[in-house]
């Protein structure tokens, strides 16, 4: 008969099992949302700050017309929409809180895909679409919210054609749709892109009568103030598109020297040119970790003859540089599966380890598909528990 496990011996089997789950909490690999007849199209904007849950929106085949609906991915496979689909609204997921309870993006008529309206989802008051009236404008689209998911951000628009004017928002319950000064007043068309954890700074980028474009960051206490482009970049065009919770880190696009525009960084330091990867020639920054050392980016413009796909997703880090994403994840021993393109990254962790974004695949009948994924590479700090497990685990046997 075998002898029973004295309690020691549970006791370190359960030490080690506590280390492991540190370790592998969230799954490491590359992640995509399911492929079946059902769904038409998921896309993935935004990622929990732990990694865990991915937020988008799905459109379904359910009533056969263009709908859609908030969605959240879990890794490995579980995709679940926030509404039960078939509705009237066609509704379309841009940021989400920290704790992945707030989804925030915009409302359609189904059928009409010209005048979407802001729109949010929370625990407490489920959908919420604002109307025109309440807005006073003709349409609008919340594009970011904060990490603590009490302010939302995006734009308004009036007019149409030559007459058309967007107006950059931040919305609170306290307070409701505001709008953001432009940094200049002769700006045509301005959006908030995103907020920082308490929803305090907000970044945009705006569009001038010459229709160059600028990067701003806005605080109560100093306003609308603009961000340099590039040194010796060729038109000084920029636009911030992420922040990192504390507000310290800021990324977006600027104008290169080079010419076309580059992904780059906003710190205490400048601005940094984050650069580019292999034939591609411009990029843009989306959304920056918690401590500036990793950013989320898709490059585009590729070399001709180079045999680069249109866009690409792609990661920044302080250690690799720009790489697309392909190369990053085989660095770790994550293959792409055949057929399937990572075609952006809109997303990444506080630790920088997980990428939530939008991929492309050709279905039986050759149409193009979108998916989501999320990728997450294994820590420093994973290998090191492991090998704390095993050496704990040593040391019982020797004893």
């Amino acid at each position: 008969m075998r002898p029973l496990p004295t309690p020691a011996v549970f006791a370190t089997l359960g030490s080690i099992g506590l280390l492991y789950a540190a370790a592998v909490a969230q799954p490491v690999g590359l992640f995509l949302t399911p492929r079946d007849a059902f769904l038409e199209a998921v896309e993935l904007y935004s990622v929990s700050a732990d990694g865990r849950t991915a937020g988008g929106n799905a459109r379904s085949g359910l009533t056969g017309r263009q709908h859609a609906d908030f969605a959240r991915f879990v890794a490995p496979g579980s995709l679940r929409y926030v509404h039960p689909p078939g509705g009237e609204l066609s509704l379309r997921g841009f940021g989400m809180s920290d704790d992945a309870a707030v989804i925030v993006g915009s409302a359609q008529s189904v059928g009409d895909p010209f005048d979407p309206l802001p729109a949010l989802t929370t625990p407490a008051g489920g959908l919420e679409v604002f109307s025109a009236r309440e807005i006073n404008a003709d349409a609008g689209e919340f594009l970011g919210v904060s990490g603590d998911g009490s302010t939302a951000v995006g734009y308004l628009r009036t007019g149409s054609d030559q007459t058309e004017r967007r107006f950059a928002t931040r919305w609170t319950r306290a307070t409701g749709v505001q709008v953001v000064p432009p940094p200049r007043p002769e700006t045509l068309w301005n959006h908030a892109q995103a907020a920082s954890r308490d929803g305090s700074m907000v970044v945009g980028d705006s569009v001038r009568a010459d229709w160059n474009t600028e990067a701003w960051v806005w605080t109560a206490q100093s306003g609308t103030r603009l961000l340099p482009p590039l040194p010796f970049s060729s038109f000084g065009g920029a636009g911030a598109h992420g922040i990192s919770p504390d507000g310290q880190w800021i990324v977006g696009d600027s104008d290169s020297s080079a010419g076309p525009r580059h992904p780059c960084l906003w710190g205490p330091d400048g601005v940094l040119d984050l650069g580019v990867a292999r034939s591609y020639q411009s990029g843009r920054a989306v959304d920056v970790n918690a401590n500036g050392t990793a950013a989320a980016l898709f490059l585009g413009n590729p070399r001709a003859g180079s045999g680069d796909r249109e866009n690409a997703a792609a990661i920044w880090t302080e250690t690799t540089g720009t790489m697309v994403l392909d190369d990053y994840l085989a660095l770790h021993g994550i293959a792409v599966p055949r057929g399937v393109r990572l075609y952006s990254s809109e997303a990444i962790s506080d630790d920088g380890l997980t990428i939530a974004g939008n991929a492309r695949y050709n279905d039986a009948q050759g149409v193009e598909r979108w998916i989501g994924f999320v990728a997450t590479v294994p820590g420093p700090g994973a290998v090191a528990v492991c090998a704390a497990a095993g050496a704990l685990l040593n040391a019982r046997r020797r004893r």
